[in-house]
C-alpha cells in the first residue's frame, strides 16, 4: 500500500548495515494496544531490519490518565532511551517534548496543526528533535461536517463533542467554526469527561435541537467499549455522528471519516529507522495525510430512520450492511 525509496530499500542490505542496538521508548494512552502495534508498527520496523529481542529494545509505558504522561516521558529519558514515539492525541506529544529537548521524538498524531501549536517550525523542516505523520488537517476536518450535511440536507445545527480539557481542541475550534460558517448551520459544542456523563451529554445536545455531532478523536473516544456504549446511547437519542476515527463506525456510529491510521504507523515506523541510523528529526519533513477513508454503517441508518444518499454509499470505501 505504501511504497518509495523505503518500502523499495532491499532488507539484506539493511540487515548488513544495522548500527548497534536501538532503544525505543513508547508513550501511549492506555487504551492503546501491543498487539495492534505489533501487526503494523513493529511489522514495518522488523522488515526494516529492527527485531525487539535482537538488536532493538523497546520500553513500554501506557498513561491510564492524561496527567500520567509527563513522568512517564520523564521516565522514557532516564532510560536513555534513542527515539521517543508518541501515538495520538497532543497529550503524550506534549509530555515527551516538555521533557526532552536533545532525544528524537517521532509522533503519529499530535495536533491538527502542529506547526501553530508551536510543536514544529515547519512541514517541510519541523526542526529541533521532533518529526513524525499528522492524521489530522484542516481539510480533513471541514470535510467531516460536509459529509453530515449532505446525509442530511436539512442540518441547521451541528454538535462538537470532545474531551473536557483535550489540548487538541483548540487548534480545531478555529477551523470548526469556520467549516460550520461556510455551510451556514450554527455550532455547539459538549464537553465531558468520562463515560458516565454520556447519557446527560447526549440528552442535552437533543434538547438543543442538534441535528447531528462529530465525536472528536481524543483519547477517551480511543476505547472501543465507551465508543460502543455512546454509540448505542446516540441510536437513543436519534443522533445522527460522524465520527474521527472509521472504527466508530463500526461501532454504530452513522459514518466515520479518518485517514488510515495503520497506514500512518507504517510511516512513522521509516521516520524511527533513518533516526537509527543517524538522520537528524528536524530535517525530516512532516507529513500529512493525502487519502482519507469513508465508512458508512447502514444499519445505523435505518436505526436512525436516515436514507444515505446514493452517491454517498458510491463514495464510502466501505458500507456496513
Amino acid at each position: 500500500m505504501y511504497s518509495g525509496a523505503l518500502a523499495a530499500t532491499p532488507i539484506l542490505s539493511l540487515a548488513q548495515s544495522l548500527p548497534k542496538t536501538r532503544r525505543l521508548g513508547m508513550l501511549l494512552s492506555d487504551s492503546a494496544s501491543k498487539e495492534g502495534l505489533g501487526g503494523t508498527f513493529f511489522q514495518r520496523l522488523k522488515e526494516l531490519g529492527w527485531s525487539e529481542g535482537s538488536n532493538l529494545a523497546v520500553e513500554y509505558r501506557f498513561a491510564r490518565g492524561t496527567d500520567q504522561f509527563p513522568q512517564l516521558a520523564t521516565e522514557l529519558v532516564q532510560q536513555k532511551v534513542d527515539v521517543i514515539f508518541t501515538g495520538g492525541s497532543p497529550f503524550p506529544l506534549d509530555a515527551a517534548r516538555k521533557a526532552t529537548t536533545t532525544i528524537p521524538i517521532v509522533f503519529s498524531g499530535g495536533y491538527s496543526d502542529n506547526v501553530s501549536a508551536g510543536v514544529i517550525q515547519s512541514l517541510a523542516r519541523p526542526g529541533g528533535n521532533i518529526t513524525g505523520v499528522s492524521f489530522v488537517s484542516g481539510e480533513l476536518l471541514a470535510k467531516r461536517f460536509e459529509l453530515l450535511k449532505e446525509v442530511i440536507p436539512s442540518l441547521s445545527k451541528i454538535g462538537v463533542l470532545r474531551e473536557n480539557g483535550a489540548a487538541s481542541y483548540a487548534s480545531q475550534q478555529t477551523v470548526l467554526i469556520e467549516a460550520a460558517r461556510t455551510l451556514k448551520i450554527e455550532m455547539a459544542t459538549f464537553s465531558l469527561r468520562d463515560p458516565g456523563e454520556f447519557e446527560s451529554v447526549a440528552q442535552s445536545a437533543k434538547n438543543e435541537k442538534v441535528g447531528g455531532l462529530f465525536v472528536n478523536g481524543t483519547p477517551l473516544f480511543a476505547s472501543r467499549a465507551n465508543v460502543a456504549r455512546l454509540a448505542e446511547l446516540l441510536i437513543k437519542y436519534q443522533l445522527p455522528a460522524i465520527g474521527a476515527w472509521n472504527y466508530m463506525a463500526d461501532a454504530g456510529f452513522l459514518m466515520g471519516y479518518s485517514a488510515d491510521p495503520l497506514g500512518l504507523l507504517v510511516k512513522a515506523a521509516g521516520y524511527i529507522d533513518k533516526i537509527f541510523r543517524g538522520a537528524n528529526p528536524g530535517e525530516l519533513p512532516v507529513e500529512e495525510p493525502t487519502r482519507y477513508e469513508l465508512v458508512v454503517n447502514l444499519k445505523a441508518a435505518k436505526a436512525l430512520k436516515i436514507v444515505v444518499p446514493k452517491a454517498i454509499i458510491l463514495r464510502a470505501d466501505r458500507v456496513i450492511e
